[in-house]
């Protein structure tokens, strides 16, 4: 297994994340988005403080176990033309 550490920029601390729920409206659907580059999740962290006038910016941190046979995303670089793609990704069941 591949062990990572992950980041989630918010306004809240989230212990237990649903993959399931979330906008539809996103770059590749609803689905629980996470970073391995800490600078990222903050940037979004702050972005989305400001939106919503919130108190706090959060960066949630997770260590995680890629499962063996588990379909995964993964990008290497920002790609404009995948924003535009229609992915469909298997979720692992445990995160």
């Amino acid at each position: 297994m591949d062990k990572s550490i992950l980041y989630h920029g918010s306004t809240v601390v989230v212990e237990k994340p649903i993959v399931s729920i979330g906008r539809k409206d996103l770059d590749f659907g609803p689905g629980f988005y996470l970073t391995n580059l800490y600078d990222q999740a903050s940037r979004w962290a702050k972005r989305i403080q400001m939106i919503c006038n919130a108190d706090h910016a959060v960066i949630n941190t997770y260590k995680y176990d890629e499962p063996v046979n588990c379909n995964v995303l993964k990008f290497d670089a920002y790609n404009r033309g995948l924003a535009t793609t229609s992915w469909r990704v298997a979720s692992p069941t445990t995160v």
